[in-house]
């Protein structure tokens, strides 16, 4: 049977597709499937935060990708704990969430506005 190259091309395609849906480092990370360990529930109070985020930087401490991970945290002003990094501390650096959550976060992302730090 003589080869169309329809059907490879229909892969390359669909290969192409999932690689801009979704980056390659997300393949191998160690938090892939475990999702409830770095994002908050809605009502989470301190203490179980602070337990769920300690658990998830242990995950990061050991992660090969986890630069890439923050860098997109980052980048994307996302939720959630990104490469060991949480919400209050990007928006420290200058990468707050576009909707901060909590009071602590909008706080960080207020005083980095103050001292120059926020990126556009």
């Amino acid at each position: 049977m003589a080869e169309t190259g329809i059907h490879d091309s229909t892969l390359d395609l669909a290969e192409s597709a999932v690689s801009l849906r979704r980056p390659s480092w997300h393949e191998a990370a160690m938090c892939k499937g475990k999702t409830e360990i770095f994002f908050a529930t809605p009502g989470e109070r301190d203490g179980r935060r602070r337990r769920r985020e300690a658990l998830a930087r242990a995950y990061c401490a050991c992660c090969t990708v986890a630069e890439e991970c923050r860098e997109a945290g980052r980048m994307g002003r996302e939720h959630g704990l990104w490469g060991g990094e949480n919400d209050e501390e990007r928006a420290s650096a200058g990468f707050g969430p576009r909707s901060p959550h909590r009071r602590a976060v909008a706080a960080a992302a207020r005083e980095a506005r103050l001292s120059g730090l926020e990126v556009a």
